[in-house]
């Protein structure tokens, strides 16, 4: 429950310092769920670019709507100097910090300086994962943004969450393969390089995973980390008595 992860003694605080992020975890916590429309219009919208010194570098997915969004460790080396974000009606910002990351999981929060009126959390739909134990190969897509456009592709849940797997992840500053946990494997044709930090959702629009890397040796077989790790890690963030900028 939300309550167990807030405190009653720290509400005040983490809505005072963190609103929206603390909303979109009350969000995924409470179980909403969203008309199968509105859940994919909503995270086209929300599936951003990042590029690195102006070349194509990967993909994050918004969590609020000026600020904070989810991607890729690997993707962050070398830090965040040089690194922007493109959103969907093609205009890029700064990324200005790490906030957070879970090495082990190739995931990352990181704030970027995106102008709007009012930070808000974004609106998604969230996939059950009691239906992924029940049904193990599952329809999902892959949605990534390439040169401010939308490319979307179809493949399946593999029916397995993985302890940990090695995989082809280059870092940046390390071209080695990496060991990940608790990815979800997919069976799933990614083409070319470039499309790590996509969203994994089911086809409905509700979201499993954020894409991590291919596998050596296994064809069109991919990994995601969890988008409940993710969760976990936001609420980790809010829950700092210092949410200073880690580099």
């Amino acid at each position: 429950m939300i309550s167990d992860l807030f405190p009653v003694s720290l509400k005040k605080e983490l809505f005072r310092r963190n609103k929206a992020l603390y909303l979109f975890v009350q969000s995924f916590h409470s179980g909403k769920d969203l008309p199968a429309k509105t859940a994919i219009f909503n995270l086209n919208r929300g599936v951003v670019e990042l590029i690195l010194d102006g070349r194509h570098l990967g993909n994050g997915i918004l969590i609020t709507q000026r600020s904070f969004i989810l991607m890729n460790w690997h993707c962050i080396g070398l830090g965040v100097h040089g690194l922007r974000v493109v959103t969907h009606k093609g205009i890029s910002y700064p990324v200005e910090f790490v906030c957070d990351s879970k090495e082990g999981e190739d995931i990352a929060l990181v704030k970027a300086r995106i102008p709007t009126e009012k930070d808000s959390p974004m609106d998604y739909g969230f996939f059950d994962m009691n239906e992924f134990l029940r049904v193990w190969k599952i329809p999902i897509v892959l949605l990534t943004r390439k040169e401010k456009e939308l490319c979307v592709k179809g493949g399946y849940t593999n029916g397995r969450v993985f302890p940990s797997v090695e995989v082809r992840a280059p870092n940046v500053s390390d071209h080695s393969n990496s060991v990940y946990n608790n990815h979800m494997g997919l069976e799933i044709d990614i083409g070319v390089g470039g499309v790590s930090g996509g969203a994994v959702a089911s086809i409905e629009g509700r979201l499993i995973g954020i894409l991590s890397t291919f596998c050596r040796n296994r064809t069109h077989f991919s990994t995601c980390a969890l988008f409940s790790s993710a969760v976990e890690l936001i609420s980790r963030y809010c829950r700092k008595d210092d949410n200073s900028p880690k580099r």
